[in-house]
């Protein structure tokens, strides 16, 4: 899918992956094609766990007793300590 296609349909209110039907509330793909997403997603995680790669980048091999990279879990820890500091400090400055 193309950048300029993705705005396109998202823009005339479209579903982003198939462009005929109304996306979900809240999001840019309709019920189907989510539920394709998820399906397709499933099932490349079990793959990559079967054969011993990381199940989030498909690259390296997951830490010991984990099933995804060392990479991976920094990118997470970063991500979400950041969710986490930007929260607190909408809530302090509203407190």
């Amino acid at each position: 899918m193309t950048t300029e296609r993705y705005w396109r349909l998202k823009e005339a209110g479209l579903c982003a992956c198939c462009g005929e039907k109304e996306p979900v509330s809240g999001r840019v793909y309709c019920q189907s094609c989510l539920d394709w997403e998820r399906l397709q997603s499933r099932s490349r995680r079990r793959v990559y766990a079967e054969i011993g790669i990381c199940t989030t980048c498909g690259k390296a091999a997951p830490e010991k007793g984990r099933k995804t990279c060392r990479t991976c879990i920094n990118k997470r820890i970063a991500r979400y300590g950041e969710k986490r500091r930007s929260a607190a400090a909408a809530e302090k400055a509203a407190g």
